[in-house]
């Protein structure tokens, strides 16, 4: 029931992707608030619907908001040091620990919060939808503790950088620029973001490999412990 689930959620991310698409050339950065608030909303509402019959509890919403925060201050703390952050570790680890939809609401809101220091603007959705994406998609590869290996892990942060993360964020620039889609302007943004995506790799993949181990194995006893988001 949750693969099928997740499966359900995945199939609305990527619906998603083209709506974002659109509101962002129409909108452009006089409307990002509202499409952030959307993106919130979506992600809510696929994190609510990996719930199964019962409405989650308190402590369940606890531990989706302390995780939410550490990746949020995890990004600032790091303000100095341009692309090298833990964010995506850190919101990873989430989708892992806690679940592919609690991975998307983590990016989401962490992105959202941490731009009240590094600025707002129509670029917020974009980094929340590429943030929440791959912590959604560690959650629904990663969902057996078997798997949970930390080269996995570190690896699959390295990949997402440059394969998911970094690409959004690249074609982010065509469509708030207020351009149609050009392959040649396509293109040269990617080449342009490869750098970048490659520093923060290095900087996912290091800080999984570091980091991983001592919270996945903290979050998972505290999920056996306290039986939170057992349903989810």
């Amino acid at each position: 029931m949750n693969n099928k689930k997740n499966i359900i959620a995945l199939l609305l991310l990527i619906a998603l992707a083209p709506i974002l698409s659109l509101l962002t050339y129409y909108g452009g950065d006089r409307r990002y608030y509202l499409i952030s608030s959307i993106i919130i909303l979506v992600s809510i509402a696929i994190t609510f619907f990996g719930f199964e019959r019962r409405k989650p509890q308190a402590k369940d919403i606890v531990i989706i908001a302390v995780m939410a925060a550490i990746a949020s201050v995890s990004r600032i703390i790091f303000v100095a040091v341009p692309h090298f952050k833990p964010l995506a570790a850190i919101v990873i680890i989430s989708g892992v620990a806690l679940g592919a939809q609690v991975g998307f609401l983590s990016g989401a809101v962490a992105c959202l919060a941490s731009n009240f220091v590094f600025g707002q603007g129509p670029w917020t959705a974009w980094q929340m939808f590429a943030f929440g994406a791959a912590g959604f998609i560690a959650g629904f590869i990663f969902s057996n503790e078997k798997r949970q290996k930390r080269s996995l892990l570190a690896i699959y942060g390295f990949v997402s950088s440059v394969f998911i993360i970094g690409p959004i964020l690249d074609l982010s620039g065509v469509f708030y620029g207020g351009q149609l889609p050009d392959m040649t302007a396509i293109i040269a943004i990617f080449i342009a973001g490869f750098s970048v995506n490659l520093i923060q790799a290095f900087a996912t993949a290091l800080f999984l490999f570091l980091l991983a181990p001592a919270l996945l194995a903290k979050l998972n006893r505290i999920k056996r412990k306290y039986g939170i988001l057992e349903y989810a």
